[in-house]
């Protein structure tokens, strides 16, 4: 079996490292994988060190008021297809759909769209209302199914629809011991309004009011240029805590960084799913996130982690206090999220739900 991944992104977030882990997982059952990504960057060089098979390539998105740009794109596309001899097609999102979906039907070669993070309702029409249509759609929480699984079912009433949580190296993400002269604090997450950031310095300031010995590290960059991180700096000097915040930026060495944590924040205003979250308990790190989207179903609130509202500066702080001052309560928290992570989100897991995936769709040609 060939499978044609198609990244919607040269940069490295959530979903590329999930898309990146289930190449993996496939190549360790012997299929063979193509990742096609739209421009050289961290996604490519990743695939180069671990000599991952990808192609450099232009998507487009298809236009009626271009058709002869649209057509050319298609013959390439066409092209890109044959060389790759993918006998499914597997892409992060619905933009990607639109753009793969004409040379796909023609090829005769069923596609799986995987949804991480809620599109609008306008763009869901957009993608699909005149276009073929996915053979499948892969959720990556019940939380993200529940939310737009009828849109796509009265859209797309033939495709098939999955759950498929995301999984951890389990290998690569593991406890190590370390001891810190002050606590550290951290949020693992790109730099975009959603993810909370914002929320999460207003806390850095109510536990430093607090007399909290901490400094507070933000693992991630400013991918889409959005001006994200300028406001955060800027609010770090109007709060006075330009000292204790450290910019990280893109990391290489995520497992060494959130084992020198004491508790990761996921204080996101929406997520399907939290990553970072089996990220961090999969090394033994308390997890203190917001009662949003999938993130309930990661987190087992009590055992695990705490739970808070969303932009609620006052109840993360109010938690990550708790947990400071509780190293008992932290350290079982830490140990019973790697059970859950070895329970429920291994990368073994997830490679056997993704082919089962995979053969119902081709079984279903």
């Amino acid at each position: 079996m060939n499978i044609l991944h198609v990244s919607n992104s040269s940069e490295i977030g959530g979903a590329e490292r999930s898309q990146l882990l289930i190449a993996r997982g496939l190549a360790v059952q012997g299929i063979q994988s193509l990742i096609a990504i739209p421009g050289q960057g961290r996604m490519t060089r990743v695939c180069e060190s671990e000599q991952m098979k990808y192609e450099v390539f232009n998507f487009e998105q298809p236009s009626f008021s271009r058709p002869s740009r649209s057509l050319v794109h298609l013959y390439n596309t066409t092209k890109l297809l044959r060389r790759s001899q993918a006998n499914l097609i597997h892409v992060n999102d619905i933009f990607s759909v639109r753009s793969v979906s004409l040379a796909a039907k023609i090829a005769n070669i069923p596609v799986v769209c995987h949804i991480r993070f809620p599109p609008s309702l306008e763009s869901i029409d957009w993608a699909f209302k005149r276009f073929p249509k996915p053979a499948a759609f892969i959720f990556n929480s019940q939380a993200i199914k529940n939310d737009i699984g009828n849109t796509f079912s009265q859209l797309c009433p033939r495709a098939q629809q999955f759950i498929v949580y995301n999984a951890v190296d389990t290998h690569e993400f593991k406890p190590l011991r370390t001891i810190n002269k002050r606590h550290r604090i951290g949020v693992l997450a790109n730099f975009t309004r959603v993810k909370g950031h914002i929320d999460f310095l207003n806390a850095a300031r109510i536990i430093l009011n607090h007399g909290e010995n901490c400094e507070f590290w933000l693992i991630g960059e400013d991918i889409d240029n959005t001006g994200c991180e300028s406001e955060m700096r800027q609010l770090c000097e109007d709060l006075k805590i330009q000292e204790e915040v450290h910019f990280l930026g893109f990391r290489s060495d995520v497992p060494e960084l959130l084992n020198q944590l004491d508790v990761l924040v996921c204080p996101s205003h929406m997520e399907t799913f939290g990553r970072c979250l089996i990220e961090a308990m999969a090394c033994e790190k308390p997890v203190v996130a917001t009662r949003v989207g999938g993130i309930p179903e990661v987190v087992n609130e009590g055992v695990t982690g705490f739970l808070v509202p969303p932009r609620s500066p006052e109840s993360l702080a109010k938690e990550i206090i708790k947990l400071l001052h509780n190293p008992e309560l932290a350290e079982s928290m830490g140990k019973a999220g790697r059970e859950r992570v070895e329970k429920l989100f291994t990368p073994k897991a997830h490679t056997d739900a993704i082919l089962s995936v995979y053969a119902s769709v081709l079984g279903n040609q």
